[in-house]
């Protein structure tokens, strides 16, 4: 075989691997390790590592190891474990800016100082999806004007397999006097969907796909997706 078409050969099956492995690990070039990888979450740490497929390499072959950080710098490389759920994804955030979650089932939006998190495998009643997102110090999402709805409209209509959400709004004395429920304020704004709310004995709130992400009112004992709201 010509050496150059060898050659080329090799590196078309370096650039796949690198490929295959972002689908499960992070490459970056920031120089601050600390920023990340988090400390609970570091695997190795290996000096003198001549170029990412080596670093890449070294990752596979060590147990635990789902992500990596390479720097050309010094030849640094670091091995992390992926962060797969949001309690730990949460956990790191507190110290380390550029975590990232790698689980596909968990989705993460970020709108002003707020961060949401939807979990596209489950759906549950709505006293589960409290507990769910309370484990994560977050709220069942509160929209609380037209642009935070429009934010997660834009969001939610990009996400597939769900089609109703709960909010975390309810209506405490079937007045339709409705609350935030995880503050107790009044609930100022709102985006009813025609002939919503119906009723005076539904205590939760959803939205709707089918009817453009509005909100209805309904009982709780559905089972629907939830948005966690991290403010």
């Amino acid at each position: 075989m010509n050496l150059t078409v060898y050659l080329y050969a090799v590196f078309l099956i370096a650039v796949k691997e690198i490929k295959g492995l972002k689908n499960y690990k992070f490459l970056s070039g920031n120089s601050n390790v600390d920023k990340v990888c988090a400390v609970n979450y570091r695997v190795f740490t290996k000096v003198g590592v001549s170029g990412t497929i080596e670093c890449a390499t070294e990752c596979s072959e060590t147990n635990g190891c789902d992500a990596i950080f390479f720097s050309s710098v010094n030849g640094s490389c670091i091995g992390c474990r992926k962060l797969t759920d949001l309690s730990s994804a949460l956990v790191a955030s507190t110290t380390n800016v550029f975590y990232q979650l790698v689980n596909e089932n968990f989705l993460e939006w970020h709108y002003g100082k707020s961060r949401y998190f939807l979990d596209v495998s489950k759906t549950m009643n709505y006293s589960d999806a409290k507990v769910h997102c309370q484990l994560f110090g977050a709220h069942v999402v509160v929209p609380d004007s037209q642009d935070e709805q429009n934010f997660l409209i834009d969001r939610l209509s990009s996400t597939t397999d769900v089609s109703l959400t709960f909010m975390g709004i309810i209506d405490p004395t079937f007045t339709h006097a409705f609350l935030a429920e995880h503050s107790g304020t009044t609930v100022n704004y709102a985006y009813w969907a025609p002939g919503q709310p119906a009723g005076y004995d539904r205590l939760c709130t959803s939205m709707y796909l089918g009817h453009g992400w509005k909100w209805h009112n309904n009982d709780c004992y559905y089972s629907y997706h939830v948005v966690c709201e991290y403010e």
